[in-house]
């Protein structure tokens, strides 16, 4: 089985990014193994798509009509865990895995 270290091309990567809720997912999945390529594409690919951003300002010019969102309850949650990843993607890599 082939590992992908960061985003490449293809069909997964079109897929997987419109839908928000599982880029964060899959953006949380390359941090836990420790792979920090791509990850900031993904969390930006669920970015785009929320209408707020983790501040909690609003985004006026956020996307809807092409986003696939199955799991809403989860969507809202999107800038909060968007902002968690990116605090870990800001650990010293002598850190890492955090604890």
């Amino acid at each position: 089985m082939r590992r992908r270290r960061s985003r490449g091309s293809g069909c997964c990567d079109e897929v997987i990014a419109v839908r928000p809720v599982l880029s964060v997912h899959y953006a949380g999945a390359l941090l836990l193994h420790g792979l920090l390529d791509g990850v900031e594409a993904r969390l930006q690919d669920a970015e785009r798509w929320c209408d707020t951003t983790a501040e909690g300002q609003e985004r006026p010019n956020a996307l809807s009509a092409e986003r696939i969102v199955v799991d809403h309850e989860e969507f809202r949650r999107l800038p909060s865990m968007i902002a968690s990843y990116r605090a870990a993607q800001a650990w010293p890599s002598a850190m890492w895995p955090p604890p």
